[in-house]
C-alpha cells in the first residue's frame, strides 16, 4: 500500500538541557529516561471541543502506541488515534434524520531517531500529519516524566526552509489584531552545542540564571488598522529571534521549533509559523517504510550540516 512520509523535529523542553549545555550530560541521557519509561500500555488523552447541530460538545480523543522496536539508535512502531465520527442516518419512525457516532480507530507508522531528534511517519484521513507528530511528543513526555506531564517534549513539521526577511515583511504588510511570539531553549546538534559549551552567550545564559525554558510574548491591539509590526516595540522583539545564539539563525530556529510566531488578523483569521509545507516522500510500497525513513532523516541531517 502506498503511503505519504511526513518528518518532524523532536526537542526537549526541560532545564535538564542547561546541564547538557554546562556539558553535565549528554542530549542521549535524556532519551535514556524517555526509553526506560517507554511501554505498550502508555496512553495520551485529550478533550476536544466540537460543535454538532449547533452545540458544543466535548468529546476525548486517545492516542496509543505499540512498540516494534525500541534500543538506543531508534523507536518504531504504530501510534493509534482512537475517537468519534458523527453522521446523520434517517429514522425511519421520526421520519427525519437524527445524528449518530461511531467510535473510530486509526492508526499510522512512526520512526523515531533520537541521535537526529527527528521522526518519519505518515497520516491518514482522520489522523493529520499535526496530530501525529503532537500525539507522538506528549507520550514521549509521559514516557520522560514518568506519566506526570505531556508537555516536556515539543514536535514541528520538517519543512525545506524559511525566508526570514519574508516572514517578516509578511507580517508588516498584515492588519494583526494578535502576535505572539514562543521562545523555546535549543536542543543543540553537536555543532551548536560545541559553540554553546564555549559561549553560551547573552539570551542563553539569561535563560538558564532564570529556570526558563519557554517565554511566550504577545501583543494585542484593538485597533481597525491593526498592529504596527514596523514599530520599534515590535521590531526589537522579532530581532530578538535573530540573537538566541550568534550560530543560530533565525531561519534554522523556526524550523527547528525552536520559536514559533502566531498571529491572528482583524478578521480572526489564526496562523503559525508551523503552517509552512511540509516536507514529504512517496512511498510505493509500505515496507520500505522504516528503509526510506532512516534513509530520509539521515539525508536531512547531512544537508544540514553541509555535508555532502
Amino acid at each position: 500500500m502506498a503511503l505519504v512520509q511526513y518528518y518532524g523535529n523532536v526537542s526537549y523542553r526541560t532545564t535538564a538541557l542547561f546541564d547538557v549545555y554546562d556539558g553535565k550530560k549528554e542530549l542521549r541521557d535524556l532519551w535514556q529516561i524517555v526509553k526506560s519509561n517507554i511501554s505498550d500500555e502508555m496512553i495520551y488523552t485529550e478533550t476536544i471541543e466540537r460543535k454538532i447541530d449547533g452545540e458544543k460538545i466535548a468529546e476525548t480523543v486517545e492516542y496509543k502506541w505499540r512498540i516494534r522496536e525500541l534500543s538506543d539508535e531508534c523507536f518504531r512502531g504504530f501510534l493509534y488515534k482512537n475517537a468519534y465520527v458523527h453522521y446523520k442516518e434517517m429514522d425511519e419512525e421520526l421520519g427525519h434524520p437524527v445524528g449518530r457516532k461511531v467510535k473510530t480507530n486509526e492508526a499510522i507508522n512512526f520512526y523515531y531517531e533520537p541521535a537526529c531528534e527527528m521522526v518519519a511517519y505518515n497520516r491518514t484521513q482522520r489522523f493529520g500529519y499535526v496530530d501525529g507528530l503532537n500525539a507522538f511528543c506528549h507520550l514521549l513526555s509521559l514516557a520522560y516524566t514518568k506519566q506526570k506531564r505531556s508537555d516536556l517534549v515539543d514536535g514541528t513539521p520538517y519543512t525545506s526552509g524559511y525566508n526570514w526577511d519574508g516572514l517578516k515583511q509578511g507580517l508588516k504588510n498584515e492588519k494583526l489584531s494578535r502576535l505572539g511570539v514562543i521562545y523555546s531553549i535549543p536542543n543543540p546538534n553537536d555543532e551548536l552545542l560545541s559553540e554553546i559549551r564555549k559561549d553560551p552567550e547573552k539570551m542563553i545564559s539569561a535563560y538558564k540564571d532564570a529556570n526558563i525554558t519557554s517565554k511566550n510574548v504577545t501583543y494585542f491591539t484593538d485597533a481597525s488598522d491593526g498592529l504596527k509590526v514596523s514599530s520599534l516595540l515590535i521590531e526589537t522583539e522579532l530581532e530578538e529571534i535573530e540573537k538566541i545564539h550568534s550560530h543560530l539563525s533565525a531561519e534554522e530556529a523556526l524550523k527547528k521549533g525552536y520559536v514559533e510566531i502566531t498571529t491572528t488578523d482583524i478578521h480572526g483569521v489564526t496562523r503559525t509559523s508551523k503552517d509552512v509545507s511540509p516536507l514529504t516522500l512517496y512511498i510505493a510500497d509500505d515496507d520500505k517504510f522504516d528503509e526510506e525513513a532512516r534513509r530520509m532523516i539521515h539525508q536531512i541531517v547531512r544537508d544540514e550540516m553541509g555535508d555532502e
